[in-house]
């Protein structure tokens, strides 16, 4: 962009120049207002101008100015199934710190590390706007969570943050469950498919007991056993909002649904209870039936594929059409 700053093209040619970023090309443009491209001239990209140095989002025509006001209905970017990785995304957060329309965000499947997440530290402090964040699919470890989770504390808009399939061990966790002591807006989290083990839902227990916002919380596949299903009850005896919990295809028994099942008798809020594909038998089944019973807010607890004995299913069902097999 420099060699275009001078008094040659600016006042004699007087020539518009812009850079941008295209995703979907895996490509940087450099081109005047005079340029033509059938196909590809609103593709979204990055733009930087010489006027004011500003990256911005756009989907304008490249031979329009980067003021056009079009770009102000521009709400929604989704990314999926691209190759931007950490410099990719580096272009998108110098853009979003200025944008004040976006609120959704989607870069599902994008070869986004530790430092992709750290780019997206300002955007969560300082945009205004955004709302729902999904990173599902990347390679963000327990580095790049700690950077996110710092930036959670301050973040007064983010609702929806999805961080599925990604790196995420017991270190990330503790980090995202103290950022959750302090933020106000997130309602949606989820960490489906990650390695949390035992050890990491541990952090959310204190968590969950402060937090005063979080409607939904999935943690399906993520090497949960009873002792992390024994945290988890322990948090739900006082959490007052989560509304859904997923524990889906984890490794919990007999001994973390009974835990869970006591629990149930004292929340007033949790509508669904997702247990389905761990290792709960009848006598676990029979203990959250029990519960139940105390339970007039759940709606219902998913037990498809447990170690339930088929011959004891007609009778669990009896107990409570609630839950689900």
């Amino acid at each position: 962009m420099v060699p275009f700053r001078t008094y040659f093209w600016l006042d004699d040619k007087r020539w518009f120049v812009t850079c941008a970023y295209v995703p979907k090309a895996c490509a940087i443009w450099l081109h005047t207002a005079s340029i033509r491209d059938s196909g590809i001239e609103r593709l979204m990209r990055c733009e930087v101008s010489w006027i004011d140095k500003q990256c911005r989002l756009t989907q304008r025509s490249i031979d329009e100015m980067v003021d056009n006001t079009d770009d102000m209905t521009l709400t929604t970017i989704n990314l999926y199934h691209n190759r931007i990785g950490d410099r990719g995304v580096q272009y998108f957060a110098d853009a979003l710190r200025y944008n004040t329309i976006l609120t959704t965000f989607g870069l599902y499947h994008n070869q986004i590390g530790d430092r992709g997440a750290q780019y997206l530290v300002d955007v969560l402090r300082k945009n205004t706007t955004l709302s729902i964040l999904n990173l599902n699919d990347n390679q963000i470890g327990d580095k790049g969570i700690q950077h996110l989770a710092d930036s959670l504390r301050q973040n007064t808009t983010l609702t929806s943050l999805n961080l599925d399939k990604n790196l995420i061990g017991p270190q990330g966790a503790k980090y995202l469950a103290n950022s959750l002591q302090q933020n106000k807006t997130l309602i949606t989290l989820s960490l489906c498919h990650n390695q949390i083990g035992d050890s990491g839902v541990q952090y959310f227990t204190d968590a969950l007991r402060h937090n005063k916002t979080l409607v939904i919380i999935n943690l399906d596949k993520n090497l949960i056993g009873d002792q992390g299903a024994k945290r988890l009850a322990d948090a739900l005896r006082h959490n007052t909002t989560l509304t859904t919990l997923s524990l889906n295809e984890n490794q919990i028994e007999d001994e973390g649904a009974k835990r869970l099942a006591d629990a149930l008798r004292h929340n007033t809020t949790l509508t669904i209870l997702n247990l389905k594909d761990n290792q709960i038998g009848h006598q676990g089944a029979k203990r959250l039936a029990e519960a139940l019973r105390a339970n007039t807010i759940l709606k219902e607890i998913q037990l498809w594929n447990n170690t339930i004995l088929s011959s004891m299913l007609d009778q669990l069902k009896k107990l409570d059409n609630r839950l689900k097999f």
